[in-house]
């Protein structure tokens, strides 16, 4: 019987203890204002270098290309431009050829399409205008009477 007496004591004891809790005592408490956390540690960075042959497709990775430096192109100088004038054509109606008069620097030429005469090419033509390529330029030329 004491025991029963002594474990329902003990259990009062602590349902009371529970339900109305002593004041802590000053000096018990700790100071949790200020935390100083463990130092973080700098991890160390690696690259992996996966150079070697794919296992399935029995390839080499292809390496990345090297970035060459990029040189701006010349500009050639440009040689001083001809003056063309377009003067007149004459036509045949049963080939229906055309024969055209191209003034090239005071000197008159003859001309048919697709045909050069000091590296003036005379690309095509009608009855009020020409084309011409001269060095990487083309121009339309008009008819000057």
């Amino acid at each position: 019987m004491i025991s029963v007496l002594s474990i329902w004591g003990i259990l009062g004891y602590r349902v009371v203890k529970t339900v109305s809790p002593n004041k802590a005592q000053p000096g018990n408490q700790k100071d949790y204002t200020t935390f100083n956390g463990p130092k973080m540690i700098q991890r160390d960075t690696f690259q992996i270098v996966a150079n070697y042959r794919d296992p399935f497709l029995g390839t080499i990775p292809v390496s990345q290309a090297i970035k060459k430096k990029v040189v701006p192109k010349r500009i050639e100088a440009n040689s001083p431009e001809k003056k063309i004038e377009y003067t007149g054509f004459v036509s045949d109606n049963a080939s229906k050829e055309r024969i055209f008069f191209v003034t090239i620097d005071g000197h008159q030429h003859m001309m048919g399409p697709n045909e050069s005469v000091l590296g003036v090419k005379l690309l095509n033509g009608e009855q009020g205008s020409i084309k011409v390529q001269y060095g990487n330029t083309t121009r339309t030329i008009t008819l000057t009477e």
